[in-house]
This record gives C-alpha cells, sequence and structure tokens, in this order.
C-alpha cells in the first residue's frame, strides 16, 4: 500500500496512462529525448551528497543545501553542453533553450522511487511555479517544438547508502499535473501527478556486461578459455 495524503492514494490518482521503462531501454529513451546526462548528473548528486555528509544532523537546512548542491554543480558540470540554471517564477530550473527543455529537481515520495508499482510525486509539497510549469505540459513528452519541463528526482535523503556510491539512481519524468492540497485563498501547495513517461534509472549506460562465473561440472572442466581475455597480473 501506498503512503497516503489527506487519506488519499497517490496510486488513486494517477487518470492517464504512464509508460515507464528502467535498465537499457530508459538510458535509450533518455537519448532519443536528447537527455542524455546521465554521466554529469551523477557527478552533480556525488558532489552534493559529500557534502550533505558532512553537515550536522541538526542542520536544520540540511536537506536543502543538497537540493542547491544539486542544481548549483549540474549547472556548472552541464553549461558547456548549452544548459543553464534560471530562476523562474523563484524556482531554480536548468534551461536548455535550444533543446526547448528544461530540467527542476526535487526529492520523491520513498514508496515510489524506482519502485513502478507506486505513483511518484514530490516528497513534500511544492508551489505556484510548479504548478505552472507542470501545467504547460501539454504537448507529447517527445514533442520537440513545444518546450516542456521535465522533473529529475533525485534519491532521498534518508535512501542514501554512503557505502555503495557506485551508481547514484533517479529518475527523470514528465508531470502532466498537480493534486492541490492547498484551501482556496491559501499559498499553493500541490503535487505532481500524472505522469506520461517515467525513466528509472538505476544503472550506467556504460557499465561492462555482468561477468558469469563458469560452474565446474565433471563433462564440462573449467579451462583457461572460461576466462576469456582476462591476464594474469
Amino acid at each position: 500500500m501506498q503512503n497516503t495524503f489527506h487519506s488519499i492514494n497517490w496510486n488513486d490518482l494517477n487518470q492517464v496512462p504512464c509508460e515507464i521503462l528502467q535498465g537499457t531501454a530508459a538510458n535509450d529513451k533518455l537519448v532519443q529525448l536528447d537527455i542524455d546526462v546521465t554521466k554529469e548528473l551523477q557527478l552533480a548528486f556525488r558532489l552534493a551528497n559529500n557534502a550533505y555528509a558532512l553537515r550536522k544532523k541538526k542542520n536544520p537546512g540540511r536537506a536543502m543545501g543538497r537540493w542547491g548542491d544539486i542544481c548549483e554543480h549540474a549547472d556548472t558540470i552541464l553549461e558547456p553542453l548549452g544548459w543553464s540554471l534560471i530562476r523562474k517564477n523563484g524556482q531554480s530550473c536548468l534551461v536548455n533553450s535550444e533543446k526547448n527543455l528544461q530540467l527542476i529537481f526535487m526529492s520523491p515520495n520513498d514508496e515510489a522511487f524506482g519502485n513502478e508499482l507506486n505513483v511518484i510525486t514530490s516528497k513534500c509539497h511544492k508551489g505556484y511555479s510548479t504548478e505552472l510549469k507542470v501545467l504547460a505540459n501539454k504537448s507529447h513528452y517527445a514533442d520537440t517544438a513545444l518546450f516542456r519541463t521535465f522533473i529529475v528526482y533525485y534519491q532521498p535523503s534518508n535512501l542514501i547508502d554512503m557505502e555503495n556510491t557506485s551508481f547514484l539512481p533517479f529518475e527523470i519524468a514528465y508531470a502532466t499535473g498537480i493534486y492541490k492540497v492547498s484551501s482556496e485563498g491559501e499559498k499553493t501547495k500541490c503535487y505532481p501527478i500524472n505522469h506520461t513517461l517515467r525513466l528509472i534509472i538505476s544503472e550506467s549506460p556504460n557499465a561492462p556486461e555482468a561477468y558469469e562465473v563458469p560452474i565446474p561440472d565433471d563433462n564440462n572442466p573449467i579451462t583457461e578459455d572460461d576466462f576469456g581475455d582476462l591476464q594474469a597480473i
């Protein structure tokens, strides 16, 4: 059962079909969409996580600082590739005008991160700036003629494993709707919903294939050939 907010199950809120891809298919889709930034985001996440680990848990801005570090490092690393961090309506967005694309970063709900069975949304409510950008996603996610906003859902702080940093998972998703939890006349509080695309990135696109250890068999003994091109050191 997915966590609820105001007794609403996120899985019940989704009103549109969502294309969910993982592994090689997800990486290939990023290339097709011209958002092939996995390597660069890995570095941004790693630098931000290192700074996060150095901050005391009693620091009230610890999580917000990590978000800011991710945005800053992503801007620095991706700037040579045509991306630039711009504040729109008070919200930091990584924009590539030539590609008609922008990325906004947020931490997702724990139970949906990397889990295709649950509907993903933000970990905490967002504001009017997110509402404007998400509701402007009226075209298909692959329609390059119109400006599109993709959400980068990075690993929640409480799920960081500092002992295993070989690859830091993340998702890139295309939300087309919001769920408001604010009352009329109150400052906007909303959550992104109705994603039409979720790319669950959990491995490097350049990772080598796993080596399968040969199993000895009386009729098929292990020989040097089983170890391919491995060289003795």
